[in-house]
């Protein structure tokens, strides 16, 4: 007994002694208090400045700094932030973000982040990466204005270019009084002619030469694709020009810019007897003079649609645009595309000869504001005001090689690489037929829909092209999508003219091959052939991914508008959406709400539910507007009216980037078609 009582003395002492040794060195975290939990990144927003760019692209001049702003979510706990660029001879980085912009060209910023548990040895949670890319463009923008003004005084011409009064030509009713036209050089001045008559009192008048193709110098780059190469979105300096002071100008800009330069020739060349501007029965004077005057064009640019942007460049006749820009104009559908006025004269300004253009063309076409440019303009002096006037950005920023399209969610529209604005959201009709498509259209139009997709296998282009024109809605307003299936690939012509017949609305807004098939090549470029007769307005593909896309778009020469493939959140194709993004081409989603005999499960997704709930939106409008988030137009398909009215209520909310993540990673890779 006594040895028992003594072994347990022993080991309590044991124990005592245990505890003491522990709390003079102090437990283990692990015993005495509960690890604290490593928190995991959710979400990360960048800025520059005031502007969100999270995956997206953020434009810079050569020289200029940036700083990168991250915002994490949650907003508790250490950050560890890093930067990498991956191309440090166009943009470099340093480590707190500070984004310098060195050569022209693209960059790719990844941003990496990991939240770290406080203390000194505090664990660090799996990492989380964004991105943004940096398109660096021209010379810096703090580079030193240069300022010369090239004016004459007012009421003041140098004496070797002095020009008769106004009063010697002879006006039609109601035109504006005409000012001096582009003013010659001296090396480009012809010898006094015979047939030139002098006013009274005046200078003697020198005729404008006409540029022999010798001394117009080596030929300009032409402004046709060659066969094969793929290229859309572009941007084209077109010009018109007599004494060579314009085509100057315009060879500037084309230089400063990478644009393509394309000559406007007259099919009968103007004389120097035709612009002289002291004789009222002069060509060219009549022609100005005469309001429907429509001077010839020789040649003309192969594939417009291929440009997104247009410099008109043109001498000031007699305060007006030559007749013959007004030629130019009406020969092309300039729809969706930005022009650019440029002029040159001696003293006049462009003043209404640009805004008398703007009737030439419709109301999508954006006509940014025109510059004047006298005979003395330095190329630096151009390159400045391109600058200066963000028409340097916009032209490079068309002619690069990553051309990504930009959501407007004010206008609730995208424009194509085709130049043709589309609305985001639309009407999908596939399984609607005869009375039931007829009424679900109509329905979508009566509620602000203006976005409508057919195909030949739906079997309702004739039913799509009913609503439309008894809709009372303007047919320039309504954007339809129809599609050839393989099985018409064999005669492209016939298809596309019945497709024409049967949706009977003019003329088509984008035509779709359905998928690939044998024939599919010759197939596109039967469209293509459309669309330089005017029966198709775009093209582009659906259910192409990545692999086809690499193999067929160098055989063809129009680059696609829109890739129609199967999208939501449980087949979200993170993979193809950024790949066809970079090529300029916008992606549209089929089945967004899962598709019939899936939609039901999806819009039971209780991740989807909570953040419907939060937003007070249903399941639904949360899966669209998380597409139109990600950059890909949505076309559901219902034949029920207030489903449709929901279905356009997608503007009043925004989803979080934290909102974002949760939907994405809901992704199964689970497709519903075979497609």
């Amino acid at each position: 007994m006594q040895k028992s009582k003594g072994f347990n003395d022993m080991r309590k002492l044991l124990a005592f002694l245990l505890v003491f040794s522990l709390a003079v060195a102090g437990f283990p975290q692990t015993a005495m208090a509960k690890t604290k939990k490593t928190l995991t990144v959710k979400g990360i927003t960048l800025k520059i400045g005031k502007k969100k760019v999270t995956k997206k692209t953020y434009l810079m001049k050569r020289g200029d700094k940036k700083k990168i702003k991250v915002s994490v979510l949650p907003a508790k706990g250490k950050n560890v932030i890093q930067f990498a660029t991956g191309n440090k001879k166009v943009a470099a980085v340093s480590k707190k973000g500070t984004v310098t912009a060195k050569k022209a060209g693209t960059a790719k910023i990844k941003v990496t982040v990991r939240k770290r548990s406080s203390g000194k040895k505090g664990r660090v949670s799996k990492k989380k990466s964004t991105w943004v890319k940096i398109k660096v463009t021209g010379d810096s923008a703090r580079k030193d204005k240069t300022t010369s003004d090239t004016k004459a005084p007012s009421g003041t011409m140098a004496p070797d270019k002095t020009f008769p009064p106004s009063s010697s030509v002879t006006l039609a009713p109601g035109e504006p009084t005409m000012q001096p036209r582009e003013t010659l050089t001296p090396d480009k001045t012809l010898p006094p002619s015979s047939s030139v008559t002098p006013i009274p009192g005046g200078p003697t008048l020198q005729p404008i030469e006409t540029l022999s193709p010798e001394e117009t110098g080596p030929p300009l780059p032409s402004a046709t694709p060659e066969p094969g190469v793929v290229e859309q979105g572009k941007s084209l300096v077109a010009y018109f020009s007599c004494t060579g002071t314009t085509k100057r100008i315009a060879e500037y800009i084309q230089e400063s810019t990478g644009a393509d330069i394309y000559r406007i020739e007259p099919e009968e060349p103007y004389t120097a007897e035709d612009l002289n501007y002291g004789d009222s029965t002069t060509r060219a004077t009549k022609e100005q003079n005469d309001p429907s005057a429509r001077p010839a064009i020789a040649g003309k640019v192969e594939n417009m649609s291929q440009y997104q942007n247009v410099v008109i460049a043109y001498p000031i006749w007699w305060g007006q645009a030559p007749k013959i820009i007004c030629t130019f104009l009406e020969s092309y559908d300039f729809s969706g595309k930005t022009i650019v006025p440029v002029c040159t004269s001696h003293s006049s300004e462009i003043g209404s000869s640009a805004a008398n253009l703007h009737a030439l063309t419709d109301s999508t076409v954006t006509w940014h504001e025109g510059m004047r440019f006298s005979a003395e303009t330095s190329k630096e002096e151009v390159a400045q005001w391109l600058q200066d006037s963000g028409i340097q950005e916009l032209l490079a920023q068309s002619s690069t090689d990553t051309r990504e399209r930009v959501f407007n969610f004010d206008t609730k529209t995208v424009r194509l690489n085709s130049g043709y604005p589309m609305p985001i959201n639309g009407l999908g009709t596939y399984s609607l037929t005869g009375d039931t498509c007829v009424q679900s259209v109509s329905e979508a139009l009566k509620r602000g829909v203006r976005l409508i997709d057919t195909a030949y296998m739906y079997g309702n282009e004739a039913e799509v092209g009913k609503a439309i024109r008894e809709s009372g809605i303007p047919r320039e307003e309504i954007f339809v999508i129809t599609k050839l299936y393989p099985s018409q690939f064999d005669e492209p012509e016939k298809a596309i003219d019945e497709a024409l017949e049967k949706l009977n609305v003019g003329y088509i807004d984008m035509m779709l091959l359905h998928h690939p098939g044998t024939g599919d090549v010759e197939a596109y470029k039967a469209m293509e052939q459309a669309v330089k007769e005017g029966k198709i307005r775009s093209i582009g593909l659906s259910n192409w991914y990545v692999e086809e896309l690499q193999e067929f778009l160098p055989q063809v020469s129009i680059i696609p508008a829109l890739v129609q493939n199967e999208i939501h959140p449980y087949y979200q194709e993170n993979d193809v959406i950024p790949y066809i993004h970079s090529l300029g081409i916008v992606v549209q989603g089929w089945y967004p709400l899962g598709g019939r005999g899936y939609t039901q499960e999806m819009l039971s997704d209780e991740t989807m539910a909570k953040i419907a709930k939060a937003h007070g939106k249903s399941v639904a409008q949360v899966i669209l507007r998380w597409n139109l988030q990600k950059g890909v137009v949505v076309i559901p398909g219902s034949s029920n009216p207030a489903h449709i009215q929901e279905n356009t209520e997608l503007y009043d909310f925004e989803l979080t980037e934290e909102e974002m993540e949760r939907i994405n990673a809901l992704d199964r890779g689970e497709k519903h078609d075979w497609y």
